[in-house]
């Protein structure tokens, strides 16, 4: 699956708005907490996990999302993510939430 520069930073910008959202507090500090105990490549298994659980807090938001394309395989949106970041546009969007991600 193709993924397009603007959903790799439209994913992006959603993980610092849930990041900043004082009601989500508990699950940033969860999700920190993993990816300093994640020991795989990248801390690409804690990056799965943080990816999966924004995309289906955004769905559960906006049905019509399309980020819904992603619930059920983020793979191809970590891989975009990764491919991508040579882009300024989508280093500077991964540079605001990198201290979550790992």
């Amino acid at each position: 699956m193709s993924v397009s520069k603007d959903t790799v930073v439209a994913i992006l910008h959603g993980i610092g708005e849930f990041a900043a959202d004082p009601g989500n507090a508990a699950a940033v500090e969860a999700f920190k907490q993993q990816v300093a105990a994640d020991n795989s490549d990248r801390k690409l298994d804690s990056k799965k996990v943080i990816l999966q659980k924004v995309i289906e807090a955004r769905v559960a938001e906006k049905p019509d999302s399309s980020l819904g394309a992603f619930k059920d395989n983020v793979l191809d949106l970590m891989t975009a993510i990764e491919q991508q970041r040579e882009d300024v546009e989508v280093d500077k969007a991964y540079e605001k939430v990198k201290d979550l991600l790992g």
